[in-house]
């Protein structure tokens, strides 16, 4: 059982201020994050903590912060003694939230058939067990996304005129996280979400080198891609999932859709981004 926890734990994130965004009515849930943008929305007053308790026919992004989601998590995490032995955080929170021991939830691996998406009127019905779910599901298809994008061949040329531009002779030398990095700057949307994620980057030590004699990078930018989503699926303490989760950025609806993302990739060819890969 989810029970509210009322003690409020401190803990640090470098967070951006967000405008309350609508209420989100989703529909069926798809592969990739862009349901979230596909979803209708009806624009409603800031949700009062009551508001955010029903979780039975609407959701808003701005209960992260209303319900305290950061404290909330972090406490559950460190009094929760009910994990199965090797059983990794975010796979325990869910199979609690669901409420089903039978069921291997797994939203660690890129394209996993065993993250599940919670609905609306259904289990989670407790708003913290819900909100905590759905982010876990949505941190994940975020993710997959971006591999997504990054696999599409109409993407291949901009990658390699970034990696032209890169790496050439005198420059620092180029890294997977540096490549990718480059790649959000140039081609996300510019929201808070690019902007924390590249934060995440930035913070690996010791990147690696990005194999430039190969034709083409998806592979290694996959890899990269799929070892940070395990990381914050994984090892809470290390904060990426609640860096990705904060102010309910995970599930705004102004979020950067494949289409996008891949039709950005495909038509803008950047000529000034030296500066984006250190």
């Amino acid at each position: 059982m989810f029970l509210q926890l009322l003690i409020f734990v401190p803990i640090v994130l470098a967070a951006v201020p967000l405008p309350p965004p609508p209420g989100i009515r989703p529909n069926s849930p798809s592969l990739v994050i862009s349901s979230l943008a596909a979803s209708s929305a009806t624009a409603v007053p800031t949700p009062t903590a009551s508001n955010c308790a029903d979780v039975s026919e609407q959701m808003f992004p701005s209960c992260w912060n209303v319900l305290s989601m950061s404290e909330w998590m972090f406490k559950w995490n460190a009094t929760t003694k009910t994990c199965d032995p090797d059983e990794i955080w975010s796979s325990c929170f869910s199979r609690m939230a669901f409420e089903d021991d039978n069921e291997n939830y797994d939203c660690s691996t890129l394209g996993s058939l065993s993250c599940e998406v919670p609905e609306l009127g259904k289990t989670p019905k407790e708003a913290h067990a819900f909100y905590g779910a759905y982010n876990i599901w949505a941190t994940a298809q975020y993710f997959l996304m971006w591999e997504k994008a990054i696999y599409a061949t109409s993407s291949q040329p901009a990658i390699a005129n970034l990696v032209s531009t890169l790496d050439v002779q005198g420059a620092p030398t180029l890294t997977v996280n540096g490549l990718l990095i480059a790649i959000i700057t140039n081609f996300g949307s510019g929201a808070d979400t690019e902007l924390y994620f590249i934060s995440i980057l930035q913070s690996v030590k010791n990147p690696a080198v990005l194999d430039t004699t190969q034709k083409y990078m998806s592979a290694q930018l996959a890899q990269l891609l799929a070892e940070v989503l395990s990381l914050a699926m994984t090892d809470f303490i290390n904060g990426y999932f609640l860096i990705m989760a904060q102010n309910g950025q995970m599930m705004q609806n102004t979020t950067l859709t494949l289409s996008q993302l891949e039709a950005n990739l495909e038509s803008v060819i950047p000529t000034d981004i030296a500066n984006f890969a250190s």
